[in-house]
């Protein structure tokens, strides 16, 4: 892949949230409540290696030889990495929070306010039944001229040693964001999460809905999907816009599997771009170098086989299928997972 659009493309989702780590005043001396829990960042945090970075694109070429440098390696790492910094920034200030004495507290509810002076911020959960509770972010200048960013539910479920288990939605909202930073070019839509994470095994939907993350990105509509199993192979299928090689490209799609060590293979489909229609199969080592390729219409550099592949992904099955935008960009929270402990 070449040109600009690809480059963008892997970074799509990301939102430029800048909220000021909360210095809390004083000391705790009161005993902590009971507070229930919300998401935390590591439940639903995309892994691909261990970095959350956007780094730099490694610049291959689709039709790149075997040996060479795999493009849609980079666009998965780039995709995984951007989506996470869209949510990052706002879950951890939650968990900031919640280390924290609530300021006000009542039957069902407790709220959190950033110091007087300071940006307006304003947390709250609040019990919805036994089981499951409400929660959401409120930023601002003001009280009164604040908005609500973050919200969704969560049903907790027993932790399982340091990772987070349970289940529910989360809802971040970009034009409100943008709105309240008065930033014209701030990130646009909105972004869904619906997860689960539970014996090992942690699924997350992202509906993304009319979500722009960069200057001129064309805004996407649809549902990526991740799940995560417990000896920590990934799956991710996803989307978007961009150029190949140059031309003109609609939609392309991918749907993806790695290793722990980050070898990959992607069954990939480009729609739309007149004679450069075409469908990948390929796989990557741990350096991102191609060890196996077909395409259709055959490119002229196919090559290697599929024992080059990385053996859990040998017999994979991967399909990137034709967009067709959802009636409801909200996902479903997933259900139980075969691999569950």
């Amino acid at each position: 892949m070449a040109g600009d659009g690809w480059s963008k493309m892997g970074k799509v989702a990301v939102a430029t949230v800048v909220v000021a780590v909360l210095v809390w005043p004083g000391c705790m001396t009161d005993p902590m409540p009971d507070i229930p829990a919300s998401p935390e960042y590591e439940t639903v945090r995309l892994e691909y290696g261990t970095s959350d970075e956007l780094e730099e694109s490694q610049q291959g070429q689709l039709t790149a030889r075997i040996g060479e440098t795999s493009q849609l390696a980079d666009v998965t790492r780039q995709t995984v990495a951007g989506t996470n910094a869209a949510l990052r920034d706002h879950l951890k200030l939650m968990e900031e929070f919640r280390d924290h004495q609530p300021t006000s507290v009542g039957d069902d509810y407790y709220e959190w306010e950033a110091p007087e002076g300071s940006e307006y911020v304003q947390y709250r959960i609040e019990r919805v039944d036994d089981d499951t509770h409400e929660h959401w972010l409120r930023i601002g200048e003001s009280r009164s001229d604040s908005a609500v960013v973050v919200e969704g539910t969560m049903t907790p479920d027993e932790r399982d040693g340091d990772r987070q288990q349970g289940e529910g939605l989360i809802t971040f909202d970009f034009d409100a964001l943008a709105q309240v930073q008065d930033d014209p070019e701030a990130s646009q839509g909105l972004m869904h999460l619906a997860f689960r994470s539970h014996g090992g095994v942690r699924q997350v939907a992202v509906g993304l809905d009319e979500v722009a993350g960069l200057e001129g990105d064309e805004p996407l509509t649809g549902i990526f999907d991740y799940t995560q199993l417990a000896d920590e192979r990934g799956f991710f299928s996803f989307f978007g816009h961009g150029s190949f090689e140059g031309g003109d490209t609609e939609f392309a799609s991918f749907d993806a599997a790695w290793t722990p060590d980050q070898q990959g293979r992607i069954d990939a489909r480009f729609e739309g771009g007149g004679d450069w229609d075409v469908l990948v199969d390929q796989c990557w080592d741990a350096d991102q170098q191609i060890s196996y390729m077909r395409t259709e219409p055959e490119s002229g550099d196919d090559g290697g086989e599929v024992e080059d592949c990385a053996a859990p992904l040998r017999d994979v099955e991967l399909e990137a299928t034709e967009h067709e935008e959802p009636d409801d960009v909200i996902p479903d929270i997933p259900g139980e997972h075969p691999e569950e402990q």
